[in-house]
């Protein structure tokens, strides 16, 4: 209500608003300009068109949408990161309603002692589906029809959640009864490391780029029960699930965003990034944005 104190551009819709204001012309006079007024040797003139307050926001009507996750992973040969991808679904703050491990033919004792053991600590909660190796995409939708719950996770055997990861998905998906999903920002690890902020998938940046890594997302099974699946044939071209966004999207659906790096996706030279050829990208980015052409 006193008026906002303001530095701006010289040259600026705000500097002409203002011109009363300090302005700035590079980034090193608003670099000094920022450290006067933290030190507080300077107290910039204030604007003179004063801020409304806004009005308090409105309560939200909180449902019990997604009060019982399903959480999948499909898991072949490699169990390296299992257990760490496991117990990080473990220790959410918010627990899931049921764990499904799906082996896709990896015809490994390995993996078999490494699964029964999961199965052995946590009985009831975690359970073991096994097929002949089909793909991806197969297993994904393989674990979407045995799921119980009312909203469903599905994640890569080397990735890692935050342990906040479902609450804050779930919380969004209860405040706003138009999203059908929910992502959130990624932090990558390994070969690649670096925090991608990217803006929620709607038509407009489904086709240009999917701003959703991996299939680490929050999801109404309304999305199941719509018909919507991951395209077998996609899952050689790591599209497979910007196919799934896309199909939200043309559906009527909206994919909302926890602005909040709550998923580690681990990046190897196995990784489908590294094994995607120029052609695939742009055969997968054809198909994956099709729904959204009609």
């Amino acid at each position: 209500r006193a008026g906002a104190t303001v530095l701006a551009p010289e040259g600026s819709v705000a500097a002409a608003l203002w011109p009363e204001v300090s302005t700035w012309s590079d980034t090193d006079e608003l670099a000094e300009a920022l450290n006067r007024v933290i030190g507080g040797t300077i107290d910039p003139p204030r604007a003179t068109v004063p801020i409304q307050p806004l009005p308090e926001p409105a309560t939200l009507a909180v449902s019990d949408r997604a009060s019982r996750v399903s959480v999948g992973v499909p898991v072949y040969r490699d169990v390296r990161h299992l257990d760490e991808w496991v117990e990080s679904i473990l220790g959410q703050t918010e627990p899931p309603h049921e764990i499904i491990l799906l082996d896709d033919g990896s015809n490994s004792r390995e993996v078999d002692a490494r699964l029964d053991r999961w199965v052995g600590e946590r009985p009831g909660l975690i359970r073991v589906m096994r097929q002949p190796n089909r793909g991806v995409c197969v297993a994904r939708n393989t674990m979407l029809e045995a799921m119980s719950g009312d909203a469903f996770l599905l994640v890569d055997q080397d990735d890692v959640l935050d342990p906040a990861f479902i609450s804050r998905c779930r919380q969004a998906l209860r405040n706003d009864p138009t999203l059908w999903a929910v992502a959130t920002w990624t932090e990558f690890v390994g070969s690649y490391e670096a925090v991608e902020a990217k803006p929620p998938f709607d038509d407009r940046v489904a086709r240009r780029e999917n701003p959703i890594v991996s299939t680490a997302a929050l999801v109404d099974m309304r999305v199941r029960d719509a018909g919507i699946r991951f395209a077998p044939d996609l899952a050689f071209i790591y599209c497979e699930d910007w196919h799934v966004w896309s199909q939200i999207v043309a559906a009527g659906g909206r994919i909302g965003l926890v602005p909040a790096p709550l998923v580690k996706h681990r990046v190897h030279t196995s990784s489908g990034g590294f094994r995607r050829t120029e052609l695939a990208m742009r055969i997968g980015k054809a198909r994956a944005i099709e729904p959204l052409q009609g």
